[in-house]
């Protein structure tokens, strides 16, 4: 599956509510697909708040592995694929805290 976040989404992705919209749509798509990427090239702004709310709450449901197997990203701007990041890191260690 592909989908143009810009597009789909809006060109500001700075709202958590954005962020789940996505994270309920790659929660369906990875139960589904074997393969979805996900497209910023239309997008003008990106905030940890829309990160945190749908790319990282996958962690909660899925191991990073299969999450980098089945999600590509491309067309993100390089201070967004720092903020992902740091989503993501964060994301892994708050649900290994609390699985134990």
């Amino acid at each position: 599956m592909f989908i143009n976040v810009g597009k789909e989404y809006g060109e500001n992705l700075c709202t958590m509510e954005k962020g789940r919209e996505l994270y309920e749509v790659l929660k369906s798509c990875f139960e589904k697909e074997d393969q979805i990427t996900l497209d910023f090239s239309d997008t003008k702004l990106i905030t940890s708040h829309f990160f945190n709310a749908s790319i990282s709450c996958l962690i909660k449901d899925y191991d990073i592995k299969t999450i980098q197997k089945k999600l590509d990203v491309m067309n993100i701007p390089d201070y967004a694929k720092q903020l992902l990041n740091i989503s993501i890191g964060n994301a892994i260690e708050f649900y290994k805290k609390n699985k134990n």
